[in-house]
């Protein structure tokens, strides 16, 4: 029931439009945003907002450790210190996170591969995955989306490559990485109780309710554009890149016009992977 009620509550949050008054660094920064393509701009200020949440618990914990550790005195016994310092470590998880609300953040392998060609594939930043080390399953938390070398997944071809991120490691890995199985509650309790999960349940059903927009709303035509340019761009079929190296040598010719850099290096970048060999799209 608490699963369904997630998917019907309204999208817009109150004060919604407050809070996103408060990530603005000035007016200059407001205007340039504004100007950016909607999911790119909800992109930018919903990492900041987990950014800005994270550095807030971070002083919070802090202030809460010295200030137990400025009561510690010379007259109080080896126990009583004992159990002051658990009390220390008990603040690092001072939010509820409970395994309902956690395990819909956490995300399986198909869902990258159905969404990779997507404009909103890089919202994906910040949720939480399930990976398989040698001594058993893991959960990681994405902590970056980057293009780098090609491979085939499912019949496909990207570039996509996350760094994740958990206390005490950190992993690059790609889209095959990824484990598909649902968590478990024992994986689920083994990170809660490892690292921090910034904003508890609040935060998890905030990253809930974009994931349900961001995946299942109906593309623009825009996106749409972007969406079938990706799939021409890692297309297999040479008749294809063929035609998409037209288009982009067309494409680059106004960019430089217009000077575009931005678009430029961009065009540039993906003329310089089409004429890459076909070997490159191995796995």
């Amino acid at each position: 029931m608490e699963l369904i009620y997630l998917y019907t509550m309204p999208l817009r949050q109150p004060k919604r439009m407050q809070k996103e008054e408060n990530l603005y660094i000035s007016e200059e920064d407001r205007i340039h945003l504004e100007s950016l393509p909607e999911t790119v701009r909800e992109r930018i200020l919903y990492e900041r907002h987990l950014k800005k949440t994270e550095d807030n618990e971070k002083r919070e914990l802090k202030h809460r450790t010295n200030r137990l550790i400025e009561e510690e005195t010379e007259s109080e016994s080896e126990e009583d210190i004992v159990q002051k310092r658990d009390k220390i470590r008990s603040f690092k998880q001072s939010r509820p996170v409970s395994f309902d609300m956690f395990k819909c953040t956490v995300l399986c392998r198909n869902t990258f591969v159905s969404n990779m060609y997507k404009r909103t594939f890089k919202l994906l930043n910040g949720y939480y995955v399930k990976i398989r080390l040698e001594e058993g399953y893991h959960i990681y938390r994405i902590s970056k989306i980057y293009e780098g070398k090609r491979y085939e997944i499912d019949g496909k071809v990207t570039n996509y490559w996350m760094q994740l991120e958990r206390t005490g490691d950190k992993k690059e890995v790609n889209i095959q990485s990824i484990s598909n199985k649902a968590i478990t509650k024992s994986e689920y309790s083994k990170y809660i109780n490892e690292n921090t999960v910034p904003g508890g349940d609040k935060s998890l059903q905030q990253m809930h309710n974009k994931l349900i927009k961001s995946l299942e709303s109906r593309m623009s035509e825009a996106e749409q554009d972007y969406s079938l340019g990706q799939m021409r761009r890692f297309s297999k079929d040479q008749r294809i890149a063929a035609k998409r190296r037209v288009e982009l040598k067309v494409r680059l010719e106004k960019a430089k016009s217009e000077n575009n850099l931005e678009e430029v290096d961009e065009i540039e970048k993906e003329l310089h992977e089409l004429a890459e060999p076909s070997e490159a799209c191995g796995a």
